[in-house]
């Protein structure tokens, strides 16, 4: 995917995403400990920034995730028994059975002695839940996230922003390929289709790096429609020449049905055809011929 595109997608699907996460978590996590789950999940989708998730992370504390060891009922800490199947929860005086403690020796409510006397109990357990943290570890990776994409379309795009050197182009027509028949019964074969714009394709090695010529065919092009190319170096060395067929404006008429591009670089390049700087529908031939009426050597160019 082009980092253009990445990047304006990851922010946009990452601010609908993470609200709705957490969410999703703050009413399972509500609903868990007897709060309105809806309604606090709502607060926090809608409130600005983090402040929702703030407020109900301060405000649940005075909620209870215990729950019955044997029934799974929710309890709270001040209870004795499961009020649903009767388990013991905790030690109990005997006499009041006020909550007490192991190593009580008098019950703090009816003053009752509690030497010697022993109570079989369950302590409830916590519904433990992972997902918070889960939730704040992408919530502080996403900033990083975002910025180390910023920082990779920020190099692609000064990157690409820069003509590629090492390339030639020749803006020709039929009558200069006079003498390459090949190539002229391949333009013969061409109009047998107007619809669609062709390319030949040649690549060979040229010492450590790699030789690339398109020639592009536009069959019928209009005599006023000029032709822009450029050739840009994408991020990893990666690089993609584009010709566009525009309209000319200023009724200069031209006669470059035929656009023949040569690059010398470390990789092949890829082609993008464009017609007034759309995608345009073009079929490209691979040949074991270079279609280029010269040839770049390396003493033309830096290595």
């Amino acid at each position: 995917m082009n980092l253009s595109i990445l990047v304006s997608v990851i922010p946009l699907s990452l601010l609908f995403a993470i609200p709705i996460l957490i969410g999703v978590y703050v009413y399972k996590d509500a609903v868990q400990r007897g709060m309105n789950g809806a309604l606090w999940a709502l607060v926090v989708i809608l409130t600005p920034g983090f402040i929702g998730l703030i407020i109900y992370l301060l405000v649940r504390n005075g909620y209870s995730r215990l729950q019955c060891p044997n029934c799974g009922t929710k309890v709270t800490e001040e209870y004795t028994l499961c009020p649903k199947c009767g388990t013991t929860l905790k030690a109990y005086c005997p006499s009041c059975r006020f909550p007490v403690e192991r190593d009580w020796t008098v019950c703090p409510k009816c003053a009752q002695s509690l030497s010697g006397y022993q109570t079989s109990y369950t302590p409830p357990v916590e519904n433990k839940d992972n997902s918070l943290g889960k939730i704040l570890l992408i919530v502080i990776i996403t900033p990083v996230l975002l910025f180390t994409t910023l920082i990779l379309f920020s190099v692609n795009y000064n990157r690409s922003s820069v003509r590629v050197g090492y390339t030639n182009t020749a803006y020709l027509n039929e009558s200069h390929y006079a003498e390459r028949p090949e190539v002229l019964e391949w333009i013969e074969q061409c109009k047998k289709d107007p619809s669609k714009i062709y390319a030949l394709y040649y690549e060979a090695p040229d010492g450590d790096q790699t030789l690339t010529t398109y020639l592009i065919y536009r069959p019928f092009n209009d005599q006023y429609t000029g032709v822009q190319t450029k050739t840009v170096e994408k991020l990893f060395g990666r690089k993609k020449v584009t010709v566009d067929f525009n309209q000319n404006l200023s009724h200069f008429r031209y006669e470059n049905q035929l656009v023949c591009i040569t690059v010398l670089s470390k990789r092949s390049v890829k082609l993008n055809v464009r017609v007034d700087g759309k995608p345009a529908n073009f079929e490209i031939t691979q040949v074991d011929y270079n279609p280029a009426l010269f040839i770049m050597h390396e003493s033309a160019a830096a290595a």
